[in-house]
């Protein structure tokens, strides 16, 4: 009797109380990978071992495990970065919207641009940008007027109406 009113307190709790909450955490970055999760994980942990460690025989030792975890991660991510990167060149060739386009405006919506207001400097960016064209024209054909057929008003009318509407 009471296992039974223990397990639907339980069942209780679970339903109104989630033990966990989910994760809030968007995507990962791009180059994040499972070996650099394992790699930081175990880097924390020789971390955590490294401070309790503190003022004992062994503590130097840890330390130096906790470097070269470190020195390990940091250059795994620099490889998986590097290695992203070339994947990302690689895939704008093929998709310009895709995650290149992403990456880039992500970062440059991070960066502070200063807005230009010097007028010869906006001058001199719009001439650049847009450079004057001398205007062109053209003649198509050159014909005779007197060649071609006169057509009444009322001849284009019903041609139009015709073509149009037909019956």
């Amino acid at each position: 009797m009471a296992g039974q009113l223990l397990r639907n307190l339980v069942a209780a709790c679970d339903v109104s109380m989630p033990r966990r909450r989910p994760s809030t955490r968007g995507a990962p970055c791009y180059w994040w990978t499972e070996e650099i999760r394992h790699l930081r994980r175990s880097c924390l942990h020789d971390r955590r071992l490294s401070q309790r460690a503190r003022g004992r025989p062994d503590f130097d030792a840890k330390l130096e495990d906790l470097r070269v975890k470190k020195r390990d991660l940091k250059r795994e991510i620099k490889e998986s970065k590097s290695r992203s990167f070339r994947k990302i060149c690689d895939e704008a060739e093929i998709n310009p919207w895709g995650t290149a386009y992403k990456v880039v405006t992500k970062k440059l919506r991070s960066q502070w641009t200063p807005r230009v207001t010097c007028p010869s400097t906006l001058r001199s960016i719009v001439t650049a940008l847009y450079p004057e064209h001398p205007v062109e024209t053209r003649i198509l054909h050159s014909f005779n007027a007197e060649q071609v057929d006169k057509v009444s008003t009322l001849e284009l009318i019903g041609d139009s109406r015709t073509r149009w509407h037909p019956q």
